[in-house]
């Protein structure tokens, strides 16, 4: 497919006001006069979510990945889509994207970041989050290693929105996608922030008062980044709260309330993604069963990674 339509400058900043035509059509996901067979990807996948979700032919059904209108990246990637002529609705915009996407940057992956932007572009993605994994290791080199690979597929895919972010290790929690707008900045400000607010650089993955605390300062740290316009905006969404049972209600409430509201949802649902019970085989034969498990499954999510797109919530 073509990609090479009017370059578009991710750093260049756009205007966040802005008039809908409120009396503008439908778009071609909604026109049941369109069969499901000349529809481009990400309109059959827009319209088998409204036909699920019982809407269809009802009106127009609002969505994204950002429920309040008007904040930075929600606005800026808006913008975009106005000038890519992509519109869906009545003055709103279907903005479909993976916030957790792991490189070849990553242990538990292989892929370099233009087979991930080529595959999302081909699933009719319009925007994606590169989210290697945080480490010590990663905090002194691997935001800066993988930069140059983004910046070189916002060129290459210029109709797709590649933000650069980080898997961040939760202070006394999980782990969580943060990313940032891009810009000048981009890499400067997730240095510091790995650096200085992750759990496993700052040896804080222990559910203490002290660790909490920690959480909601580097959020505060980003929404003060924002603030001071080093960078135009920021979000934080938790990965898979209920896997390890450790994100408990208050701290998701907490970052939410952080001032700035960086922390905009979760993936998946509180309940789901959660670890199985305990093995009941013995122990030598469990623990080769879970680490062949583990590797199979390390490898089945690669490859989803790699071919098809996952839904952020908002939560």
């Amino acid at each position: 497919m073509g990609h090479h339509h009017h370059p578009h400058d991710h750093s260049q900043e756009h205007p966040h006001t802005h008039s809908h035509d409120h009396d503008a059509p439908v778009g071609p996901a909604e026109d049941l006069h369109v069969p499901d067979t000349e529809l481009a990807p990400s309109d059959l996948g827009r319209r088998n979510f409204l036909r699920a979700a019982g809407v269809l032919g009802a009106g127009v059904a609002a969505a994204g990945f950002v429920t309040e209108q008007g904040t930075g990246t929600a606005a800026a990637a808006e913008q975009e889509m106005l000038h890519s002529g992509k519109r869906h609705g009545r003055g709103q915009r279907w903005l479909a994207g993976d916030h957790h996407i792991h490189t070849q940057f990553s242990s538990d992956a292989m892929y370099r970041v233009v087979d991930h932007v080529q595959h999302a572009s081909a699933y009719g993605l319009d925007w994606m989050v590169i989210t290697d994994h945080g480490s010590e290791t990663h905090a002194k080199i691997g935001v800066d290693k993988v930069n140059p690979h983004i910046r070189a597929a916002r060129a290459e895919f210029d109709d797709m929105l590649v933000f650069q972010g980080l898997e961040w290790n939760i202070p006394a929690a999980e782990h969580g996608t943060v990313f940032v707008h891009p810009g000048a900045n981009e890499v400067a400000v997730l240095k510091a922030f790995e650096n200085t607010y992750d759990g496993s650089v700052k040896k804080a993955s222990a559910a203490t008062p002290q660790n909490e605390s920690l959480a909601l300062k580097g959020l505060a740290y980003l929404a003060s980044a924002v603030g001071s316009r080093e960078i135009k905006d920021a979000l934080m969404l938790a990965n898979h709260p209920a896997r390890k049972g450790i994100d408990s209600p208050h701290e998701i409430r907490g970052w939410r309330d952080v001032p700035g509201r960086i922390a905009v949802g979760m993936e998946g649902a509180p309940g789901h993604q959660a670890a199985g019970p305990p093995s009941r085989t013995a122990p030598a034969r469990a623990a080769a069963t879970t680490t062949a498990r583990r590797a199979r499954t390390r490898s089945r999510a690669t490859r989803w990674r790699a071919t098809g797109p996952s839904a952020a919530s908002t939560g």
